[in-house]
């Protein structure tokens, strides 16, 4: 996963509006009739909603506070709340893992300054719950009111939301948006009249014989012959591999010829929006198993190779653990893969 983040021009505190569009829009200042510039999309989303919910930061790296994000939403919309914002932590959190956290939050999300995703303290008279069960149990009982103001103290968890709740088609199309900074970025790499495929290799902190490993890694072996299916299928199919080598010298580039010598273009520690904003706008994107991959996945429309990791969306072609073939579940794999690169030829 590649994660370092610059901060941008336009990604300050307080300046540089994005289009109207994506998950937050600015809120409507107090005292200022509401309008369709000051419209929050979260009013949108859950619209009607009386009651706000808020949930505490944490200090996880980037695609797994945006699934944080993305499972309050989606929680607030199955309690009937409005998502108001990320509580700051009780650990200065600004930067994990290299990545400047709110820039690379509003990149995603597009909302057009900090204020609109982040409050320093929630309001008075909000009621804290340690755990979404906690807060389920007592709107089960009628004990939280019209107009109330809540916050889960532990935002762990809250991205784990999705694995037993699928997103809603209002709250995932909002996330698609083509207007926020992430799916505005020009993309030097890809050529428009080219049919591009971007796989994720995760390295970084894994390797094949460390404990993450055994969960996360997967082998080069496995990504060439996934590979070599889907050159058979879209023989003119540009590809680019994106991984990182990480700080504690587990991996060099040399590690990616395999990639090279077999005709990829490599992309290693590039800077994390940018790799983020190729992976959701290729034509075929196959991921890794990665929170950030998955966020990455969930912003892609096209055609996406998932490595089972959370929960599959209904559109996605689920692939093996290890290298398939024969009659039975090779070919159906091979034929499942086909469709979706062809049906996204034919879209293009």
């Amino acid at each position: 996963m590649t994660r370092r983040v610059r901060r941008a021009p336009g990604f300050r505190r307080g300046v540089g509006r994005v289009p109207e569009g994506g998950v937050f829009a600015p809120r409507r200042p107090a005292g200022c009739p509401a309008s369709a510039g000051h419209v929050s999309q979260r009013r949108r989303l859950q619209g009607g909603a009386s009651r706000e919910f808020y949930f505490r930061d944490t200090c996880d790296g980037w695609g797994s506070r945006i699934l944080d994000v993305i499972g309050a939403l989606i929680s607030a919309e199955r309690m009937g709340m409005r998502f108001a914002g990320v509580v700051a932590g009780r650990e200065p959190c600004s930067i994990s893992h290299d990545v400047l956290i709110a820039p690379a939050m509003q990149a995603f999300f597009g909302f057009a300054d900090e204020s609109e995703m982040y409050v320093d303290a929630v309001p008075n008279g909000t009621q804290s719950f340690r755990s979404l069960g906690d807060l389920q149990e007592q709107l089960e009982k009628g004990a939280i009111g019209d107009g109330a103001r809540v916050c889960l103290d532990r935002g762990e968890g809250l991205g784990d939301v999705i694995v037993g709740t699928q997103i809603s088609p209002t709250i995932l199309a909002s996330l698609r948006s083509r207007n926020t900074p992430l799916m505005q970025m020009h993309l030097a790499h890809f050529r428009s009249h080219i049919f591009h495929v971007a796989v994720h290799v995760r390295r970084d902190d894994v390797f094949s014989g460390s404990s993450a490993g055994m969960q996360r890694f997967t082998r080069d072996e496995w990504y060439i012959w996934l590979m070599n299916i889907m050159r058979e299928k879209v023989p003119h199919a540009e590809f680019h591999v994106f991984s990182s080598l990480g700080s504690r010298g587990l991996h060099t580039s040399e590690d990616f010829d395999v990639y090279r010598n077999w005709g990829a273009i490599v992309h290693l520690d590039t800077e994390a929006r940018e790799t983020m904003a190729y992976m959701a706008r290729a034509d075929v994107l196959v991921t890794a198993k990665s929170t950030f991959s998955y966020v990455s996945a969930l912003l892609n429309p096209n055609c996406v190779l998932f490595q089972r990791w959370k929960r599959k969306m209904p559109e996605w072609v689920e692939l093996p653990l290890t290298r398939q073939g024969g009659i039975n579940k090779g070919e159906v794999l091979i034929h499942q893969i086909a469709s979706c690169m062809e049906r996204q030829a034919i879209a293009r």
